[in-house]
């Protein structure tokens, strides 16, 4: 009997304390840093996404609470405070946020920047847009961005092409 009633309260303890906000970081580690493009702008955040090629989960995507005023196409690295919250994206707060100058490769006119925030204009239907690839074509004097929507299941591919 004794059993019984402490294997019922064991039960009780751990199914409260599974309650409240699930976090992907616990609060008590240390900052967590996170690189990716920024795809979405609010007042307040802004979304950040990352692909991540030879892995189970290809992309990643966080809304960034931040007072800072940062573009779209900005590839960025955000060092977290605290843990991240396990939504679909992940949220968290910006402790620091580095802007990861982009090289403006030779013979174009436009940074990468440019060109991502150009594509995502025409794909603003994707709900959570992830940049796969960016590159300048030399020889054929434009640009290539491939990207798809981490929303959408499967993800299709969408490749833009910017001529210079």
């Amino acid at each position: 009997m004794k059993i019984q009633v402490m294997m019922v309260c064991l039960v009780i303890v751990l199914f409260i304390s599974s309650c409240g906000k699930h976090h992907i970081n616990d609060q008590s580690q240390n900052d967590s840093d996170f690189s990716g493009y920024v795809v979405r702008v609010e007042s307040d955040r802004i979304l950040v996404t990352s692909f991540t090629p030879n892995s189970e989960i290809k992309s990643q995507a966080i809304w960034v609470k931040t007072k800072e005023k940062i573009g779209i196409g900005n590839k960025v690295m955000v060092t977290f405070v605290g843990g991240l919250e396990a939504s679909n994206p992940a949220q968290g707060i910006a402790k620091k946020i580095d802007i990861i100058k982009a090289d403006q490769p030779e013979g174009t006119t436009m940074s990468s920047e440019e060109v991502i925030t150009k594509a995502l204009k025409n794909y603003d239907k994707f709900s959570v847009p992830v940049i796969k690839s960016v590159e300048y074509i030399a020889e054929k004097n434009h640009w290539e961005i491939t990207l798809f929507d981490a929303k959408s299941s499967p993800p299709v591919e969408e490749k833009f092409i910017l001529n210079n």
